[in-house]
This record gives structure tokens, C-alpha cells and sequence, in this order.
């Protein structure tokens, strides 16, 4: 979109893009492209202080707004907050408020109708499957079968089946009791790939008409903030942040608000003495102000709490999505769980993710289990506002209506409980080459390199989750490593030299959630980002990936089991397969460092080298003097510009020569450049036969040798044939290079003008010239 600059004179002059809005936690966001869209467009502009917040949850209030601004653009405010006489919905109340309109417009067109009770519930936060409704409604995008009735499971497949085929479950996860944030939203908008409105010109090009009334003195509640005022919330009210003269001033302390979204969990079947098991999460916001959840009942949905043991809650202390944090435990009685004098602080605006873990008995007759929130209790959730400590009160469960308050100040949205089966026993895990070798490559610097390493993975009795990965034998030349599965376009995860447990020179590790499947082999590709010459690549830099016999430190693979919620142990050394990770071995026996291939770095780099001559085969061996041999060398582009972009420059060229019942003048051989044949250089070769023509000495010779990042040249290769047939029979001559891609050497030697190389990486062998034949 181009941007439209408006100037403008009011006390000092402003010039400032029309839609330059810089939001500064928004740049390194993981939803950075979408959020930036909508503000380009006008659809959102964030908070007063530069920020976005795209981690806090989004109530229904903001999340409406935002969706019908998207689809509707200045319409979304033609919606009225009477309909005969009445309001929109029962808590819309005489003073206006900046979201009634969008709401109004929303009823009207049928995207929402309220709760049962007549109310729209702004404050109260959206999870994915509402979002998307609303969404799909607004857009009018069609459903793949027509909404639930009453007796089927969830009202919500529908809309998730919509989108099972589309672009939002690829960067959302696909759980429509999550509490959506500002950033999924601005996702979810975008990924729909629906046309989005552009709004923020026409309310810029108002603002801007306002401002330039220099002597217009400035009106408080007329919604735009002039000259002299704080604010203007476009109403002349107290009590609401802003106050009557448009001064800010605090807002009282309302009584605040608790959602809990319990995540879905499938089915699990785990062996006994299985640890740490996973029996329920959730997800818990608070709105209005912050809280803490001081107390949480559970109880058995299915069988018995004595199968389990070490009753766990877990909390995300650092906001990572990852309850890390041992909170409390707790010993269940009578078939019930209490975790009481708790203290779980839920921020005002974020979420805030909740485990309850267990183990299961290692003996006995341990049965399948299941854990739910016990609901047969009045205060299964109970909190209190983190500011005035007021207790929360009333809890609305699966959007029943409150029965303890005419208010519920706890939401709850429940799950079909995991339900735990026991079998089996713990797995072990192989980790191999793989059997297809992977062979020497030249590593361009500032690009991402081909295959240089392939790992083969077989887990056996359960299917495995590997959690981390390292790699050593990288260098200062290597900026990341990248993980593929076997035919994917894109990476898995990312191994860099932070993410080890210790960071060692060489090291890269990556933590992923690849489940592995019992008794198949996965196969894993590491691909090298190579830093370019500007931000340490360096030409020569020789590097052979590996994975560690190490069984301490950075030690190669960690991983789980999926049925025994294990963690397998290292390998012991013995020569018994008892839940252990085990490293170049195929079988139960000690760990072997697992090495791939020696790859060097280089500045520049052939890319192909192919057969330009014009003759076709089998065209009849030519006598005297005359161009028998002919190759194009294209070289790869690149941006390795240290000192200016970096060369290929060809220094020597060994062509071998098949020469059947034909002779040569040994002392007639010449390379020339196509673009210039006076130019040449001499050559050494034989006479009659197999033989080579050397060509050396060519970076100081006059025949240009040189190419360019991105280019080709053409060189030819000539000679005097004394004789086309030497006795009876077929004669044939034929020029190529041969013994490409090995390491040990081959037939060019070239630099990148910084070193010099004896082999090429190309893919092929050998490169022939046209095949001459005289019969």
C-alpha cells in the first residue's frame, strides 16, 4: 500500500505518514505481519503508551470491534442502540460506550445475538471457537455442514471444520476453548484471507481538518483529544478514567473478573510408575483487575484417585506457555482432590496456564482414571481480587446461568476429562545415520547449504516424543542449524548454540515436540544458515556434523515416551534395551559418536558446469586445427561482499581426453575464452589414446577465467589433429572433466579469492563435451 503523507501546521509543523503507526512490542512478535496489517489499514492502533500488548487476552467488547472494522469499515458504526424503545442488549446502558455501535451493527446483522439473559458481556474474554464463529458469520464464508442441534457434542464443529483445510490452524493451535490474545486475533483476521477495510485514513483526514482550525478551541467529549486536553473518551463523564474537563484520573478499582478455559486433552494410555503425568490444564484470565485463585477442587470423572500418586499443581511462572513452576501438591480423599490456601496470581490483561499432574502406582491392580473439576461443589474455583481483596463470587460453569449471585465473577469452561489407560512397556529409542549417504558439500557463506547431515530414528515398544536435540562439529562460520522431516518444505525447529544446556563451542541444540512412531524410522535432515563473510563466515572453515556418545552434559537426544510419560534415560552401556536412548546403534550396546561428512565453507562457488558446444553428437572427427571441446562454468550469486563480492577463479583444468584411432599434435593444445579467441593459453597433453590436457597457471595467464557471483563464462579447448582415422575402423575423440565432487581432489583447482580449492560441488561426476565419430 502506498503511503499518503499529510502536513499540517498547528503550533510547530508535523509531516507524518498517514498510517505510521509504531507499535513497539509488535516488531519481534510472532505475529508481527498481521498485526502491522490491521494497523496499516487503520483497523487497530494500539494503547496510549506504544504498545500493542499482543500477549494480553481479548475480551468480546475489543475482539467485536476489531472484526467488524475489518469487514464492514466505517459501516461497523451505523449500528443504534435502540430497537423499539429498547437497548441492543440489557447492560447497554444511557452513556454510550466506544464498543455499543460495532455491537449494534453486529446484532443486526446477525453475526451475535447475547447471552440468554439479554446481555452482551464486553469484558468477558473470547476463546478461539467464538472468535471464529463471529468471524465466519461476518464474512459469510460458508460452513461445511450446517450448525449442531441440540443433541450433538460441541456447536463449535462446525466453524472448526470451516477451517480445518485453511491458514489458521497452521500458526494457531487448534483449541477452541483457548482464550484468544490480541495477537491470535489480528492472526486469525488475516489468515481468513478475507479483503480487510481500511478505515484509519478517513478518521486521520478528520482529525487532521479538526486540528487545522487554529483559533477552533477544543471541545472535551467530542472523542478527539485538542489542544490542552489529556484525553477525551467522548463523553463528559466522571468516574471513568477521564473526567469532565478531559483530565485523566484514575479509574476506581472495579470488582474484577476470572475465566478459566480448561484445555482439551486426549486420551492417554501410559504403563504404571509412569511420572508426572498430565491429568487436566488450564488456561486462567482475569479482566478489570488482577486475581489469584486461592483454592481448586477436583474429583474423580471416571474410576478412582488411589490409582494415581504425588498429586501435582504446576503453574507458568515466566509466561512461556509452559507450567514449569511446582506450586503445590495434595492427597485426595474420599475420591476428591483439594488444593487449598493456594495463592495463583492471574495478571489483569494475560493468561495464565495451569497444570494438575500425577503419578500412577507402580503396583497393584491399577485401572484407567479420569480427573475433572468437581463441580458438585459450590467453590470448586474460588478467588479474590488482587487489589481490594474482594472475594469473587458466583461461578458461571459452560455458560449456565449463575445461581449463588445475580453476577458470577467466575467463568468456567470445561473439557471431556483425559482419560488414563495402562499397558505396555517403556520404549527405547535408535538414533543411526541414515543408510543414503550424504556426500562432501562446498558451503556457500551467507546462504543456507544442502543436506550435510541425515539421521535416522526408530523408537521401539511406545511412540517417543524427542524434546531436544544437539549437533556439535559446527564453527563460528555456522549461524544456525535447520531441522527438516524427509519431504518438507519448511524446518521443523531451529538449532542455535544458545538453546544448549551449556554452550560449547561448536554446539548447536534445538528444543522440538517430535513425536516418533513406534517401530517406523523417522528420517531428519540438518541443514547450515552459514553466516556470510560480513558476519563471520570464513572461506575454508571444514565442518562434520556429529552427535555425541556423551551420556552427560549436552548430551544428543532427550526425549519421552509417550504411553509411560517417561523420560528415557541415557544409554547404560549393557546390552539391554531398558528405556534408554541410544546413539550410532542400531542394537542395544554402547553409544558410538555418530559423524557425518567433512563440508568446507567457501565465498563463491560453481554452481553447474555443462557442454556448450554447438556440434552435435556424432558428427565426424574434424582434422587440423580445431575446437573440440567446449564448457560452460555459471557460478552462484551470493552477497559475501568483505573487501567486494567474492570471485570463482579458475586457476587449473585437467580435461581427459578419449582420443580412439585418432592423433593429436602434443604440443597444439589451447584454452581459450569464448568471448575473446585471440587470447589463449598453452596446454600439455598426449598424442593418441586415453590421455589429459593440462591446463595450469590460469589465474595469471591473459585468458579470462573469471566469473562473477551470478554468471557464466564459456571456455574451449583446441588442438590439431594430425590424423582422423590411424588405421582401419571406427575413430572417436571425445573432451570431459571427470572426477567431480570428491573432496580428495579432482580435476579443478579454483579460488574464491581467498583460498584455493582442488574440487567442486556441482551433483555430478563428470561433465562430457560433444562426441565426435568417424566410421
Amino acid at each position: 500500500m502506498q503511503k499518503r503523507f499529510v502536513c499540517m501546521a498547528v503550533l510547530l509543523v508535523l509531516c507524518t505518514p498517514a498510517y505510521a503507526v509504531v507499535l513497539r512490542d509488535v516488531p519481534a512478535h510472532t505475529y508481527a505481519d498481521s498485526i502491522e496489517q490491521l494497523v496499516e489499514q487503520g483497523i487497530i492502533q494500539g494503547y496510549a503508551d506504544g504498545t500493542f500488548r499482543p500477549n494480553q487476552p481479548i475480551n468480546r467488547a475489543e475482539f467485536l470491534k476489531i472484526l467488524m472494522l475489518a469487514v464492514y469499515g466505517k459501516e461497523s458504526f451505523e449500528g443504534t442502540q435502540e430497537q423499539s424503545s429498547s437497548p441492543c442488549f440489557a447492560d447497554f446502558y444511557a452513556t454510550a460506550q466506544w464498543f455499543y455501535s460495532h455491537a449494534c451493527t453486529a446484532k443486526q446483522r446477525g453475526i451475535i445475538n447475547g447471552y440468554p439473559d439479554g446481555t452482551f458481556r464486553g469484558e468477558a474474554t473470547v476463546n478461539l471457537a467464538e472468535a471464529l464463529k463471529m468471524s465466519l458469520l461476518a464474512w459469510d464464508l460458508p460452513l461445511r455442514r450446517s450448525p449442531p442441534e441440540a443433541d450433538e457434542a460441541e456447536w463449535y464443529d462446525p466453524y472448526m471444520d470451516a477451517e480445518a483445510s485453511g491458514e489458521v490452524f497452521r500458526t494457531i493451535k487448534r483449541e477452541p476453548a483457548a482464550l484468544l490474545t490480541r495477537g491470535e486475533a489480528a492472526e486469525l483476521l488475516i489468515r481468513l484471507g478475507q479483503p480487510i477495510q481500511t478505515v484509519r485514513a478517513d478518521a486521520l483526514e478528520q482529525q487532521v481538518q479538526i486540528l487545522i482550525q487554529k483559533n477552533a478551541p477544543a471541545i472535551c467529549g467530542n472523542g478527539t483529544v485538542e489542544r490542552g486536553e489529556e484525553c477525551d473518551d467522548g463523553n463528559t463523564e466522571n468516574d471513568d478514567g477521564c473526567s469532565e474537563i478531559c483530565v485523566v484520573v484514575p479509574e476506581p478499582v472495579r470488582h474484577g473478573f476470572l475465566a478459566i478455559a480448561q484445555r482439551p486433552m486426549g486420551a492417554l494410555s501410559v504403563t504404571k510408575g509412569a511420572k508426572n503425568v498430565p491429568l487436566l490444564a488450564f488456561d486462567a484470565g482475569a479482566s478489570r483487575q488482577s486475581a489469584y485463585i486461592t483454592q481448586l477442587k477436583f474429583s474423580a470423572a471416571v474410576g478412582s484417585l488411589a490409582h494415581g500418586t504425588n498429586y501435582t499443581l504446576y503453574v507458568d511462572a515466566d509466561g512461556d506457555d509452559i507450567a514449569e513452576k511446582k506450586l503445590a501438591t495434595a492427597v485426595p480423599q474420599n475420591n476428591k482432590l483439594t488444593f487449598s490456601q493456594i495463592s495463583i496470581f492471574v495478571k489483569e490483561g494475560y493468561y495464565t496456564r495451569v497444570e494438575l499432574r500425577g503419578d500412577v502406582q507402580t503396583s497393584g491392580d491399577v485401572q484407567s482414571f479420569s480427573v475433572e473439576f468437581d463441580a458438585s461443589a459450590s467453590n470448586f474455583v474460588v478467588g479474590v481480587d488482587a487489589e481490594d481483596g474482594r472475594d469473587m463470587v458466583g461461578i458461571e460453569l459452560n455458560g449456565a446461568d449463575c445461581t449463588l449471585s445475580s453476577i458470577c465473577w467466575i467463568q468456567v469452561h470445561t473439557e471431556d476429562p483425559r482419560l488414563l489407560s495402562f499397558g505396555g512397556t517403556q520404549g527405547s529409542l535408535f538414533v543411526t545415520k541414515d543408510t543414503t549417504p550424504v556426500r562432501s558439500r562446498q558451503l556457500l557463506a551467507g546462504a543456507l547449504s544442502d543436506v550435510l547431515l541425515a539421521l535416522e530414528f526408530l523408537p521401539t515398544e511406545e511412540d517417543v516424543e524427542m524434546t531436544k536435540l544437539s549437533i556439535g562439529g559446527g564453527s563460528a562460520s555456522i549461524d544456525s542449524l535447520e531441522l527438516y522431516t524427509e519431504g518438507a518444505s519448511s524446518s521443523l525447529a531451529v538449532a542455535r548454540k544458545t538453546v544448549c544446556n551449556t554452550v560449547t563451542t561448536g554446539t548447536f541444540c534445538a528444543d522440538l515436540h517430535l513425536v516418533l512412531p513406534k517401530d517406523k524410522k523417522t528420517r531428519l535432515l540438518v541443514r547450515a544458515r552459514v553466516n556470510a563473510d560480513t558476519a563471520g563466515g570464513t572461506s575454508g572453515d571444514a565442518i562434520a556434523l556429529s552427535l555425541t556418545s556423551s551420556t552427560a552434559g549436552n548430551v544428543a537426544v532427550e526425549a519421552t515416551g509417550q504411553a509411560s510419560q517417561l523420560d528415557l534415560n541415557q544409554n547404560d552401556g549393557n546390552s539391554t534395551a531398558e528405556g534408554e536412548i541410544f546413539i550410532g546403534t542400531s542394537t542395544a550396546s554402547a553409544n558410538v559418536t555418530l559423524t557425518g561428512e567433512t563440508h568446507d565453507v567457501v565465498l563463491a562457488k560453481i554452481a553447474s558446469i555443462t557442454n556448450a558446444h554447438t556440434d552435435p553428437d556424432g558428427t565426424s572427427v574434424p582434422s587440423g586445427e580445431t575446437t573440440f571441446a567446449r564448457f560452460r562454468f555459471t557460478a552462484s550469486p551470493h552477497l559475501n561482499s568483505a573487501g567486494g563480492l567474492n570471485d570463482v577463479v579458475l586457476d587449473s583444468l585437467a580435461f581427459s581426453i578419449s582420443a580412439t584411432n585418432v592423433q593429436f599434435n602434443s604440443a597444439s593444445f589451447l584454452l581459450l575464452n569464448i568471448l575473446d579467441q585471440t587470447v589463449t593459453a598453452s596446454c600439455t597433453g598426449g598424442t593418441t589414446g586415453a590421455f589429459t590436457v593440462t591446463c595450469s597457471g590460469l589465474e595469471n595467464a591473459s585468458v579470462n577465467t573469471v566469473i562473477p557471483q551470478g554468471e557464466s563464462i564459456e571456455l574451449a579447448l583446441r588442438g590439431t589433429v594430425t590424423n582422423t582415422q590411424v588405421s582401419n575402423g571406427t575413430s572417436t575423440l571425445q573432451a570431459q572433466l571427470q572426477g567431480l565432487g570428491s573432496r580428495s581432489g579432482g580435476p579443478i583447482t579454483w579460488n574464491d579469492e581467498v583460498l584455493s580449492f582442488q574440487w567442486v560441488d556441482i551433483g555430478n561426476s563428470s561433465v562430457k563435451s560433444v562426441l565426435y565419430r568417424t566410421f
